[in-house]
């Protein structure tokens, strides 16, 4: 596998729906409430159970927690500095929350609610407002959402006893949803990509829905839409091949890895693998870090800004600690430990700013803390040099 151009990809998490919900989805929504139209959608599905992380246009991180009580916070740099504003009181976030960003200070958040809903919180123009996707008892897992250019949403879940839901916007504000897979087929938050047409080739083409999963014995599975969101493929990559939630990027490129599938995902006794399909759904498999090195989902970007470290993928590992590989093809590894600032004791989300190539990159501490770590593209084929900071104290971020 070889990579050329290629930009940060959309990837995104889990929740569900019973048929029996199905109508709500279909209810219209306010122009107002419509998602932001998407500058980045850089969440790379529910890495960890406290946090998701995305970086604007021009550069600057937001970040969504899990805050005391399950409320929900939100969280970006302002002058320089973190300004902290509480999304949802109490009793509102029950997963990770994933967060995409849109143009300016625009952004969107989804996250299970209570009850086993599924909520969308949209910022605009300063103002945050709550959109009820899904009822109760859809909803099971952190869900992944991805924002459209236009503005329009779609959200992979993991529905009511392990099944697999797919949501979208039609006509700018309506819901649609579709069961993609039935009862016990899905035990891990999704990872979702929307094909655009700087991703269409190799498995799809732009519009394309892709989904990687964990399926049953620890399956590592893959599910694409076909001619309409209505309409699916799943393939199952293999047996006891996913000890976590996947992590899915689909390359941009002018050549022949446009359009390929890569996923990262933790492998059995804590290693780490990837996974990656270019014209046919036939994944080639490659174990990246042996035995206990990985304890957690990993987060996995493309960074067409960092020509030496194209493919990039954050993890935890051993004793609470921090570890980033990076690869200029997707084949050759470079793995480089941060160590444990503060105590990992989340899996960490990573994203790569779409204006300087920059690695923006958070975790939760020890003693519920909140920690950040940012890294510039390096001027060789070094290692890129990360600098950590404190940005939430005691009781500050909770689920990790």
């Amino acid at each position: 596998m070889r990579v050329s151009s290629v930009v940060l990809a959309a990837a995104v998490g889990v929740a569900t729906v019973s048929a029996a919900t199905a109508p709500v989805l279909a209810a219209k929504v306010p122009t107002a409430q419509r998602l932001p139209a998407a500058a980045s959608a850089t969440n790379p599905g529910a890495t960890a159970a406290s946090l998701g992380l995305a970086a604007s246009s021009t550069g600057v991180p937001e970040a969504a927690v899990l805050g005391k009580r399950n409320s929900l916070d939100y969280l970006t740099k302002v002058r320089g500095k973190w300004k902290r504003t509480q999304v949802a009181g109490p009793n509102s976030a029950f997963s990770a929350p994933v967060v995409v960003s849109g143009p300016g200070t625009d952004a969107a958040i989804a996250v299970e609610g209570a009850s086993h809903s599924l909520a969308v919180y949209v910022k605009i123009n300063g103002h945050w407002r709550h959109l009820k996707v899904a009822g109760r008892n859809t909803t099971y897992a952190a869900p992944s959402l991805v924002a459209t250019p236009s503005g329009a949403g779609a959200i992979a879940t993991e529905g009511k006893n392990h099944s697999l839901w797919f949501r979208w916007q039609t006509n700018g504000s309506r819901w649609d949803v579709k069961e993609i897979l039935g009862s016990g087929r899905d035990y891990s938050a999704p990872s979702l990509v929307i094909r655009d047409s700087s991703q269409a080739g190799g498995l799809g083409g732009a519009g394309q829905a892709d989904i990687a999963y964990q399926g049953p014995d620890n399956a590592l599975a893959y599910a694409y839409s076909t001619s309409s969101y209505r309409a699916w493929v799943n393939d199952v990559i293999g047996a006891k091949r996913a000890y976590s939630a996947p992590s899915l990027v689909v390359l941009d490129g002018t050549d022949a890895t446009q359009g390929e599938a890569f996923v990262a995902v933790e492998g059995a006794k804590h290693s780490l693998w990837n996974y990656y399909a270019t014209t046919s759904t036939l994944f080639t498999g490659q174990e990246v870090l042996g035995n206990r090195y990985a304890y957690s989902a990993p987060s996995a970007v493309q960074n067409n800004l960092d020509p030496n470290h194209a493919i990039e993928i954050a993890y935890r590992g051993a004793s609470d600690s921090l570890g980033i590989l990076l690869s200029p093809d997707g084949t050759h590894w470079q793995n480089d430990p941060l160590g444990r600032a503060g105590g990992v004791e989340s899996a960490p989300a990573l994203v790569a700013q779409p204006n300087n190539g920059q690695l923006d990159l958070i975790y939760q501490g020890g003693s519920n803390t909140l920690w950040y770590l940012g890294a510039p593209v390096p001027s060789t084929d070094i290692a890129p040099a990360f600098s950590a900071s404190k940005i939430g104290g005691k009781g500050s971020a909770y689920g990790g």
